[in-house]
């Protein structure tokens, strides 16, 4: 995969393997001018680790580390200790905060560089990580808040999230956010071709052999995505499903000409006797 001047190579665990990866490399660099930097080029080995010295090709001088930075977030391969991220976001958040806790400013003008500058430090890891956890979103209210009111809050805080056509104060709503964030993938979803979608079907057929993606627009109802909340594969995408399943009876609440499009069969919107309606309650 390729981001930019970064590229990600996945390879069988074989020394050719990867003597053939560098020496093409090399000779892309005869073509193009364009020269990779072997010293600063990382290999991981995904799975369990070959005893003894499990570095090849020592001679090529290649960095090698099990714990790794992409595109901004730190991973290891067994996608453990991913919370470090947040940690780290905070620390960079609350080194922010001192830059500007001495400014006069009034808690509008806070609520402004808690917006700009706070917020978007911790936005993209919130896009691509299982982040829906109350105690940490709390943690980082908090600080927010702490920074915008220089100490407690000075009035309700649900009221201060609502915007000001409703008498608020337009301020950070952290958990309605990241919700934003893990919603906007079904977008993603509906229109990718790209491998991580056939990844995603593949998981979805462990639980619905056969479904597909666009299933999960047209014919799944509200059971069907708490379910799928319950027992996705990816913890990320549980999180996901669950947002989903809260968003679709809000917006036809507020939208109810789109009731029409929804699923009939296992929704929360069509209970027959406090259940849900399924296809057997039909005859055709």
């Amino acid at each position: 995969s390729l981001f930019a001047d970064d590229m990600s190579i996945f390879l069988k665990y074989c020394e050719n393997n990867l003597r053939n990866a560098v020496y093409i490399l090399n000779k892309f660099f005869e073509l193009s001018g364009l020269k990779i930097q072997l010293q600063k080029t990382q290999v991981i080995v995904f799975g369990p680790i070959p005893e003894g010295n499990y570095k090849l090709c020592p001679e090529i001088e290649l960095k090698w580390a099990q714990d790794f930075v992409l595109l901004g977030i730190q991973f290891n391969p067994n996608m453990l200790e991913l919370g470090k991220n947040f940690e780290i976001k905070i620390e960079e958040i609350q080194q922010v905060i001192k830059n500007w806790r001495h400014r006069f400013l009034t808690p509008l003008g806070r609520n402004v560089i808690a917006k700009t500058l706070l917020m978007p430090k911790i936005a993209h890891i919130s896009l691509v990580l299982p982040c829906l956890d109350k105690t940490l979103i709390k943690k980082i209210e908090n600080i927010v808040y702490n920074f915008i009111w220089k100490g407690s809050d000075k009035i309700a805080r649900d009221d201060s999230k609502k915007i000001e056509k409703k008498g608020g104060l337009n301020m950070p709503d952290v958990y309605v956010s990241w919700q934003a964030y893990k919603l906007s993938w079904f977008k993603r979803l509906s229109n990718t071709k790209a491998s991580w979608g056939k990844i995603f079907e593949m998981n979805l057929k462990t639980i619905y052999p056969n479904a597909s993606i666009s299933d999960v627009f047209n014919k799944f109802g509200t059971f069907h995505l708490l379910e799928l909340s319950k027992k996705f594969p990816s913890p990320f995408w549980k999180e996901c499903f669950s947002v989903f399943k809260m968003f679709v009876p809000e917006f036809i609440k507020k939208y109810t000409d789109n009731i029409l499009y929804c699923s009939v069969c296992n929704s929360h919107l069509f209970l027959r006797n406090s259940l849900p309606c399924k296809k057997i309650h039909f005859r055709s």
